[in-house]
């Protein structure tokens, strides 16, 4: 049996660093499908709303980032998967979505400087646009792409508000319920 977990979620949710601080806690591997995707954006010379209107006429670019996901679940364990469609991927997972109300989101995205490929914004509001703007732009796509809705809360074991919560609280929670989750299997 795979110990996967899968993390989704809107953008500014903290699905990289929950991803990050979970392998840590729990020994797992850490992948974050967002990080190859601004990545290949950067390698675009392209910010990530560019690279995300390049995807949505170009699905190619989904598969080929969706085919990573699927080899990686595929050959090994223990991992904790930050992918928009790693719930659908691999459906064995425990999936969890994590999302949270747009001014915290643009607040947490304006403020963090580690992310490459990241449009930056004069100001909060303008984040704010930005986070709007990405989060209906990357749900679009996944159904233009695959006919899948990636916020519907049915697809997931966890769906979890993250926009009043500390990052210590959001990991006690989704570890106590992967717990729980295991040992019905």
């Amino acid at each position: 049996m795979k110990e996967i977990i899968t993390i989704a979620g809107t953008v500014g949710s903290g699905k990289s660093t929950i991803c990050n601080m979970l392998s840590k806690k729990l020994g797992y591997t850490c992948y974050v499908m967002g990080d190859i995707i601004r990545k290949l954006a950067n390698e675009h010379n392209m910010d990530i709303i560019e690279f995300n209107n390049l995807m949505a006429t170009n699905p190619d670019i989904d598969h080929k980032v969706d085919d990573i996901l699927v080899k990686i679940a595929t050959e090994e364990n223990k991992l904790i998967i930050s992918s928009r469609t790693g719930w659908h991927f691999i459906p064995s997972s425990f999936k969890v979505y994590l999302t949270i109300n747009d001014d915290e989101a643009a607040k947490r995205i304006y403020g963090d400087n580690d992310r490459i490929s990241e449009r930056k914004t004069d100001n909060i509001e303008q984040a704010k646009k930005n986070v709007i703007k990405r989060n209906v732009m990357e749900t679009k796509r996944y159904m233009d792409v695959y006919g899948i809705d990636v916020s519907k809360k049915e697809n997931y074991d966890l769906y979890l508000d993250t926009s009043d919560m500390s990052i210590d609280e959001v990991i006690e929670i989704i570890i106590e319920k992967y717990n729980e989750w295991m040992k019905g299997r």
